[in-house]
């Protein structure tokens, strides 16, 4: 796993990832070979991206990003490969791959000035409104083009479930009715996360 989220930032421009970090404190890194070996293999390419990837270098100061140029020519040659061999990618924008510098030295996190009954559930509702939002710039503007899609693995009623409205009462935000229409439908596919299987097996029990 390290190979596959480490990849080789000091050459490729990249800045320092939280799965780098993570591996390098625990000193199981070893040496990424993803950008040499990508027109070797690309049929064994786990994709994982994100937004970060075409913006290494993030200045916290004057919240700004400078694009690697190289690296997305990386991505697009990857990319153009994948789809000569027949591959179909799917790029997943959060996967854990985001600049170590957004966790340890963000300044736009709301901290403890949020009430700590609420900020999740208003985190995920500003989750789901900018999923919405995003989706709607792409069909206007690039689906018809790239034939693309997006997809989300959530609830896609446009509203909360009703047992978590029961549950939470008050502490939970409510969408207006313009919110709920632009949530409703803005999901192209299904994806469905799947880490690792455990296997059971029944036991007979013997009787007397």
């Amino acid at each position: 796993p390290c190979e596959r989220v480490a990849r080789i930032f000091e050459i490729a421009g990249r800045s320092v990832r939280r799965w780098y970090d993570l591996f390098k404190s625990s000193g199981h890194v070893i040496s990424g070979g993803r950008v040499k070996k990508k027109k070797h293999d690309p049929e064994l390419v786990d994709f994982i991206s994100s937004y970060v990837k075409d913006h290494p270098t993030f200045y916290m100061e004057e919240l700004q990003c400078e694009v690697n140029e190289e690296g997305v020519e990386f991505y697009n040659n990857l990319i153009n490969e994948l789809l000569a061999s027949g591959i179909t990618h799917l790029v997943t924008l959060y996967h854990l791959d985001l600049p170590l510098a957004l966790q340890t030295d963000a300044i736009l996190a709301p901290g403890r000035k949020c009430k700590l009954q609420t900020e999740a559930y208003l985190a995920g509702h500003n989750l789901l409104l900018a999923h919405a939002r995003a989706v709607k710039v792409y069909r206007n503007k690039f689906q018809a083009a790239q034939k693309g899609g997006i997809g989300i693995t959530l609830d896609c009623k446009g509203d909360h479930p009703q047992v978590l409205k029961d549950r939470c009462g008050l502490r939970l935000p409510k969408f207006t009715i313009e919110e709920t229409k632009l949530l409703k439908g803005s999901s192209d596919f299904f994806g469905l996360n799947h880490y690792g299987t455990n296997y059971t097996e029944p036991r007979l029990l013997e009787t007397a």
